[in-house]
């Protein structure tokens, strides 16, 4: 058994729509210590099914925004933290996973400012709280 078997199944069961995101995203890249209890996905407006295991989101990716995984799409590290601070993660949590991204060379400031404000107010403003803790 593989180790995203897991993501495997879902998106098969989300019928190809879906793509592993937010804290979910994360583990996949290895990223802060979020440790999800249930599968996140983001799937397209108008996805309906619901169930226990997994948490749905629903937004519109730009395909710069996704990334193949081994059977499965994924969110690339910028777009996950972006997703995780619109979705209220813990501020010290945020913070060492930007930290984290941006001493692996995976983001810049200055591109998670402008993928943040892309998605929200809300995502480009906890964004910029998380920065302006980190001194970036």
């Amino acid at each position: 058994m593989g180790a995203h078997d897991d993501l495997i199944r879902w998106t098969l069961w989300a019928g190809g729509r879906a793509v592993v995101s937010h804290e979910s995203a994360l583990d996949v890249h290895g990223i802060g210590e979020f440790n999800p209890a249930r599968v996140h996905l983001t799937a397209p407006r108008g996805f309906s099914k619901r169930s226990v295991g997994v948490v749905i989101h629903t937004a519109s990716l730009d395909r710069a925004d996704i990334e193949e995984g081994e059977g499965f799409r994924v969110t690339r590290p910028v777009r996950s933290l972006v997703d995780v601070a619109a979705a209220g993660a813990d501020g010290d949590q945020l913070d060492r996973a930007i930290e984290e991204a941006r001493d692996r060379g995976l983001l810049t400031p200055r591109r998670l400012r402008e993928r943040a404000e892309a998605v929200g107010l809300k995502a480009a403003l906890r964004i910029e709280q998380a920065l302006g803790r980190l001194g970036l």
